[in-house]
């Protein structure tokens, strides 16, 4: 028998047969093709055109060989009869190692015929019938998936399985982007800081103004969706976080403190000494306290409401209803914003923020030699931090817990800051001109 090798394969020549892969002379296959019996009875060891031979045994007892059988018989390209395969079809090559083969009809798109299997040489895979490269940036892995990089970046060759891409310089990789965090409002600083409607400016959000051209807005207080607001020629007015008009809640023309719980709205009342509460979603308002006191901010938990007073006291009251008692006093300021937790109450001054421990413990300074604190804030997420405006220096500070350290934010905004809130991605302040026409601001956080 005749052999020729091709490159790294080797196939069978013989005259007048039909090879299972089309027309071709050699078959390439993965493995060598000996003309010699590897086992097997008295099979001859060489070939003739149209001989009798055995291809890996020669005949076994029975005279019919346990693999190959007799080559060149009716055109067959590997064998007649065959303990494994059977009868092979007259010249359609082997399925297995003598059936019918899938390759019967020949192998296209570059691909060669292996134990009657179409497949791709080695670093190939087959993409609709085609054999491809497997670092194809056009085909690449098993979805034959053509890569492109996005804008701002660059392709980089198929690793065989996946498309990559690096980001150009100055550009960071945001979740299949390439974005500039200098300047992105919706990734400013990091992948998914949205600046809630403000913009970027050197990787860090502006303020934006949720509300404007408003009398005089003084205290605020945010749930998921709303933000509420007092003013003191309005009453009580709230505004979607998405934006859109103010809407008024009720009309009380000395409103001022304000805060909201699950269920209600509440605020205090500047010139009539009174503290009201009313549902979230509308109706008639109650009145829980009444005082000579002139009350300012107020907080509630889910106990106690708190108040404080132009006169420097901060005063406890049952929620459901009862005397009150007066927790802090220092008749030489007066006490404005308030914020409360379960363990500690906050408290703005003239001159400085201060931590009231509940239920009752030794007052203590955040913050000092501050510009009269009007607006306090606190996100029960963050147990650090204490938000605080400065009426006079219209400035935005927070203010760290464990440290002390005190942080301007925002400066400079107007005449003076009023009433502050957080929530878990924003800072809301309020703050007015000289004409009390005043803006609720937004930042990120």
């Amino acid at each position: 028998m005749r052999v020729r090798r091709t490159g790294w394969l080797a196939g069978v020549l013989v005259a007048g047969a039909s090879f299972a892969c089309g027309a071709r002379t050699s078959v390439e296959l993965p493995f060598d093709f000996t003309a010699t019996a590897a086992s097997g009875g008295s099979g001859a060891a060489t070939t003739g055109i149209g001989g009798t031979a055995s291809t890996r045994g020669g005949a076994s007892s029975g005279g019919t060989s346990s693999t190959g059988g007799v080559l060149g018989s009716a055109g067959s390209s590997i064998g007649g009869s065959s303990a494994q395969g059977g009868v092979t079809s007259a010249g359609t090559g082997p399925s297995g190692e003598g059936g019918a083969g899938a390759c019967a009809s020949g192998c296209g798109g570059g691909s060669v015929c292996e134990n009657g299997i179409c497949l791709c040489l080695h670093g190939q895979h087959s993409c609709s019938g085609i054999c491809v490269d497997n670092d194809s940036n056009d085909h690449c892995g098993a979805a034959c998936t053509a890569c492109t990089a996005p804008s701002n970046g660059q392709a980089l060759p198929c690793d065989g399985n996946a498309c990559n891409y690096t980001c150009d310089a100055g550009f960071t990789d945001c979740t299949g982007s390439c974005l500039d965090l200098t300047s992105d409002s919706h990734n400013c600083g990091r992948c998914g800081h949205d600046c809630l409607g403000g913009t970027c400016d050197t990787g860090t959000c502006q303020p934006f103004p949720l509300v404007e051209d408003q009398p005089n807005p003084l205290y605020l207080a945010v749930d998921a969706e709303t933000l509420y607001f007092t003013t003191p020629s309005g009453g009580v007015l709230d505004v979607p976080l998405s934006g859109g008009a103010p809407k008024l809640l009720f009309a009380d023309p000395d409103a001022h403190g304000l805060t909201i719980d699950d269920q209600f709205v509440y605020w205090t009342t500047y010139f009539s000494g009174t503290i009201k509460r009313m549902p979230l979603a509308g109706g008639t308002p109650v009145t829980l306290v009444t005082t000579d006191q002139r009350p300012l901010g107020v907080a509630v938990d889910s106990t106690w409401l708190y108040y404080s007073t132009v006169h420097g006291a901060i005063v406890r009251v049952p929620l459901a209803g009862g005397a009150g008692v007066t927790l802090y006093s220092d008749t030489n300021t007066l006490v404005s914003g308030l914020a409360v937790t379960k363990s500690d109450l906050f408290f703005g001054t003239a001159t400085m923020l201060g931590d009231f421990p509940l239920p009752a413990g030794m007052t203590l300074t955040l913050a000092s030699s501050r510009n009269n604190v009007f607006g306090v804030a606190f996100d029960a997420l963050d147990t650090d931090t204490v938000y605080f405006t400065e009426q006079y220096g219209g400035t935005v500070s927070e203010v760290s817990r464990a440290t002390g350290q005190v942080t301007r934010l925002v400066g400079g905004l107007s005449t003076y800051a009023a009433g502050v809130a957080v929530d878990a991605r924003a800072i809301y302040w309020a703050a007015s001109n000289a004409n009390n026409i005043g803006t609720i601001y937004r930042l990120a956080r």
